[in-house]
């Protein structure tokens, strides 16, 4: 489970060198998440690591940030602050203020159970295979499946079986060495197909209101907990994929 009680800032003193903005630019796919990106960056600029990156641009680490930090990585990457803006989680709301915990990401205001913002990963072999990209849409929490390729999401590395995370050497590499784009990919049955497209179309969609995503999702929640008499607000991020799916009945 996520800590909602990470607050963003910058560590950066006031009187610090700022750093020179990247030699090389790579430019954002519409779909790419943002942790994509920038292992591209780090990739094509031959950097030491995407927390290397974030650490020059005055970021503490992968996960929301706030304006000065957007703008810092933004000038840093060389990308619009408009693109930096649409990729990156923020956070609004907060128990403080009696509203409902979320993040703004793009055009959505998505209640935060229903986003991975942190460092853990869901990844697509085929996608690292045929584009070198990972999707936005990938870290919704009920995405198992990638809806492009039909086969099931990764969140743990089938060899070293740890959590796939930000941290990695490359985007194709995990730790300990294992290249994910050679991983065999596991076909996901049609109803977690399905479901995986569906929100995939939400993610896309421009949405009538901000919080049309987000209703979407708490929509998906209510099924699960008719189907299991349970809870519908669970929060179910921290729980690994091969859980989620016995829970949606995908196994």
């Amino acid at each position: 489970m996520e800590n909602h009680s990470w607050a963003s800032y910058s560590v950066r003193p006031a009187n610090a060198m700022l750093r020179l903005p990247l030699a090389l630019r790579v430019e954002p796919y519409p779909v790419e998440s943002l942790s994509s990106v920038l292992m591209r960056l780090v990739d094509a600029n031959g950097l030491r690591s995407v927390g290397a990156l974030l650490r020059d641009a005055g970021c503490v680490a992968f996960g929301p940030l706030v304006s000065a930090e957007i703008a810092e990585l933004s000038r840093v990457c060389r990308i619009g602050q408009s693109t930096m803006r649409s990729m990156c989680p923020v956070e609004v709301g907060g128990r403080a203020r009696g509203a409902v915990f979320s993040y703004a990401v793009g055009r959505h205001v998505i209640e935060a159970r229903h986003l991975l913002v942190r460092e853990r990963e869901r990844i697509c072999p085929l996608c690292l295979l045929d584009g070198g990209i990972m999707l936005a849409a990938h870290r919704l929490t009920w995405m198992t499946a990638c809806p492009v390729h039909a086969v099931q999401l990764l969140d743990v590395c089938p060899q070293c079986e740890k959590p796939i995370m930000v941290t990695r050497p490359n985007m194709v590499q995990c730790r300990c060495g294992l290249d994910f784009s050679r991983i065999e990919p596991v076909a996901s049955v049609l109803e977690e197909t399905e479901s995986s497209c569906y929100l995939d179309q939400c993610w896309r969609m421009p949405p009538t209101t901000e919080s049309e995503l987000s209703e979407r999702l708490t929509a998906v929640e209510k099924r699960v907990a008719v189907q299991h008499r349970g809870n519908d607000l669970v929060d179910r991020r921290g729980v690994p994929l091969h859980q989620l799916r016995n829970v949606l009945g995908f196994n």
